[in-house]
């Protein structure tokens, strides 16, 4: 059972609802749309910063390359052993010039190390080393495994160990003949700070981590509490696949507490042609920090649509309130005042005084004129002739009767 509400009351109430129903509809489609145009945003931030590291990476390890190949032409390296000393110093040279190297050496074709930067491991075998056995064949680029000989100690102070990437070529006299392997350690130190320098501007606001994976899972190249520990991630293993994207993952850093990353993913190495590393490069930003300006967005649009709802529903009830207003004024009239104290109080055929109404309201209040017209003023105003008519007609009938004899009228009455 509906409670008897006002009329003004129902208007303001579906006003009110109307409001607030097409207010939380806008809201959710809006705020889906911010939300999915944040993601997008993010995903292709962050993937452009995959891409940026890998091409930092890739284009770094073609210089490097390229230096050893240029280096390994040259006629002090092709002839050696014949000068020792000047060919440690061309070596040393190359080293001087980019910091990125740790140690520079040439082996003989038994892998002993004739001669090195700053005189470092000459003298010893490098036989069983992966660079020495890789780069007797070809162009070799690989980096420490940790199930391999242990790393060279380098006491350089940036090097970092186990930290560096090895790369080497065979060497060959004027005909051809192979005669030893130009090797080249290169400090991990170089990578480290491609990600720094990418991160620098961006990292305080945003908080993203670069991280270098291999295909082991082993982060090279990370936060700190994930570095030299292996990982599992669906970015990692879409990565591995040469496929490059963004997603939404899950990340457990370690506290029992998973967090919502967004996370970007590609591959290094991709570039044909020459040897390289192939390592998985994700640049991960947690879920919260992305959509840290759709948060602010949607706490505005909020209140934005509170203030808006109620400015709204206060307009439905003036509207409302009038709206009802003749209506109201109307019924007052007909309640209390009856159509003779209307007609006495010298008020006119219409009930309720002119001004702003509305066609529902003017047709009401005509038929209620009508219905006081004839209802009311007609029997009052006809009411007099009627009475004096039937008064005359009583009086002829009263005439048409025969004289009155009273002798007779007592006989009757003794009788």
């Amino acid at each position: 059972m509906w409670p008897q509400l006002r009329l003004s009351w129902w208007i303001a109430i579906g006003v009110a609802a109307t409001v607030v129903i097409t207010s939380l509809l806008l809201l959710l489609v809006v705020d889906q749309f911010a939300r999915n145009y944040a993601h997008r945003e993010a995903e292709v931030r962050l993937k452009q910063l995959a891409w940026q590291m890998r091409e930092t990476l890739d284009q770094s390890m073609k210089e490097r390359i390229a230096d050893i190949q240029d280096l390994s032409r040259r006629a002090l390296v092709r002839n050696f052993p014949e000068n020792p000393a000047g060919l440690r110093t061309i070596l040393t040279q190359t080293q001087n010039e980019f910091n990125d190297y740790a140690w520079i050496g040439v082996a003989d074709a038994t892998g002993r190390v004739v001669a090195g930067t700053q005189s470092m491991l000459e003298g010893r075998s490098a036989a069983q080393r992966p660079w020495f056995i890789g780069g007797q064949k070809d162009l070799y680029v690989g980096e420490y495994r940790p199930n391999g000989p242990p790393p060279i100690k380098l006491t350089l102070p940036f090097a970092v160990q186990p930290g560096f990437v090895d790369i080497s070529l065979p060497i060959f006299d004027q005909k051809g003949a192979f005669k030893g392997v130009l090797g080249a350690h290169l400090s991990w130190a170089w990578a480290r700070q491609m990600g720094r320098d990418l991160l620098n501007p961006v990292n305080q606001r945003y908080n993203m981590d670069i991280l270098v994976v291999r295909d082991d899972g082993l982060v090279l190249l990370g936060p700190k509490k994930l570095e030299n520990t292996k990982i599992s991630a669906d970015s990692l293993t879409r990565a591995r696949t040469g496929e490059a994207g963004a997603l939404i993952e899950l990340w457990n850093d370690g506290g029992g507490n998973a967090t919502r990353y967004i996370t970007g993913y590609v591959r290094t190495g991709m570039w044909t042609g020459q040897a390289g590393l192939n390592w998985s490069i994700l640049v991960r930003q947690p879920e919260r920090v992305a959509l840290a300006d759709i948060l602010v967005l949607e706490k505005q649009m909020v209140v934005v649509a509170v203030l808006g709802c109620m400015l709204l529903m206060a307009c439905g009830v003036l509207v409302a309130y009038k709206a009802v207003a003749p209506m109201n004024a109307l019924t007052g009239t007909i309640e209390t005042r009856g159509a003779y104290a209307a007609e006495e109080a010298g008020m006119t055929e219409e009930y309720v005084p002119a001004g702003w109404s509305y066609y529902e309201f003017n047709r009401l209040s005509k038929a209620v004129g009508n219905l006081r017209k004839h209802t009311f003023e007609s029997p009052a105003t006809d009411l007099e002739p009627r009475v004096n008519a039937r008064v005359e007609q009583l009086r002829e009938m009263i005439a048409g009767l025969p004289p009155v004899d009273p002798h007779r009228n007592r006989a009757l009455f003794k009788e």
